[in-house]
């Protein structure tokens, strides 16, 4: 798969002109995904059900941000405390996933070395701007 190429798709489909952590939030919503965040220790009380209902502990103690699906859920869980250029840098990786289609054969991203490899690049293309240096992320 040539993911330049899929980033430049991506970018074209979306109107993607400014990457920022809401309109990386924006599409992965529009592509029908719940984001939630996390923090792990004082996460209200729905929050809290819905990681016990999934059994998703362990992602939440090891992860600052993944992605789950199943024949009813589509979620990105990001940690809270997480700043800007962190959840950008995150919410590009787990689009990476989305877009790849990496939940075929897994409910959790992450479990696969390739699959990683191809959202790291994914995100990677995403935030270089055109000269190949890593783009500034805006908070606007």
């Amino acid at each position: 798969m040539d993911i330049k190429k899929s980033v430049k798709e991506f970018k074209r489909q979306y109107s993607i002109d400014v990457i920022n952590s809401a309109r990386l939030s924006e599409v992965i919503r529009e592509q029908g995904y719940t984001i939630v965040e996390f923090n792990g220790i004082d996460d209200t009380d729905d929050v809290r059900c819905l990681i016990d209902v999934l059994q998703l502990q362990d992602q939440i103690s090891h992860s600052k941000c993944f992605t789950y699906q199943d024949d009813k859920h589509r979620i990105v869980f990001i940690h809270e405390d997480l700043n800007e250029e962190e959840r950008v840098v995150v919410l590009a990786h787990e689009e990476g996933h989305i877009l790849n289609k990496h939940l075929a054969h897994n409910s959790i991203f992450g479990e696969d070395i390739i699959q990683e490899y191809e959202a790291n690049e994914f995100a990677h293309y995403l935030l270089e701007d055109k000269t190949g240096k890593k783009r500034r992320i805006r908070n606007s």
